[in-house]
């Protein structure tokens, strides 16, 4: 047996974790197709009955990447308080630390494939919905507080998460590491409304 796959829980874990990224790595790479569940399993440092036992095939390795993918996505944004900047800043801090990780960034990459498959597309679909509803309700709850009109909460969703998707690009592209600040996106964010205002 393989070093890698001895251990409790937390070896379990790592190994599945592995066992994705290595997949989503190998589907970028070589496309559905390509990506075999041997290669997958030898890029992971495990054997291929490994991730069958883990995962039972490639289809629902995959479909696992994209519920870890949903989850992570959505434990990014906050519970509304009454802080409009506390909010914003903590869901911004929240999406660029998503974004820098190496699972988020294999999806991000492989996501053009897999929506091609009808077997993942309704999982996106989800997703995206979800997303979508719990940022809303976000953005809907700080243009209460802010008291401002002159947006649909669609439009601040866009304004508030364009920068950092965009920013995300530029990670995606070229793996930089060049810096967001936060602080500053929040407060011009919330200054460009409240001057909208005067």
């Amino acid at each position: 047996m393989n070093t890698n796959e001895q251990g409790g829980k937390g070896s379990f874990d790592e190994t599945k974790d592995r066992l994705l990224v290595s997949g989503l790595n190998l589907l970028a790479k070589k496309g559905y197709r390509g990506a075999v569940t041997r290669d997958i399993a030898s890029d992971a440092g495990v054997t291929e009955m490994t991730l069958f036992r883990h995962y039972g095939s490639k289809d629902k390795l995959f479909a696992a990447g994209i519920t870890k993918l949903g989850e992570q996505l959505l434990s990014v944004i906050p519970e509304p308080s009454d802080d409009v900047e506390a909010d914003l800043l903590l869901l911004s801090n929240n999406l660029l630390k998503q974004i820098s990780s190496s699972l988020f960034i294999h999806l991000m990459r492989v996501l053009p494939e897999l929506e091609e498959h009808s077997k993942f597309k309704e999982q996106f679909d989800k997703i995206r919905d979800q997303f979508k509803a719990k940022s809303q309700s976000l953005i809907s709850h700080c243009s209460q507080v802010i008291d401002h009109a002159d947006y649909t909460d669609e439009m601040l969703i866009y304004m508030f998460m364009g920068p950092i998707f965009l920013y995300s690009l530029d990670v995606l592209d070229r793996d930089s590491s060049t810096s967001f600040d936060n602080t500053q996106h929040v407060r011009f964010f919330l200054k460009g409304l409240y001057s909208d205002r005067k």
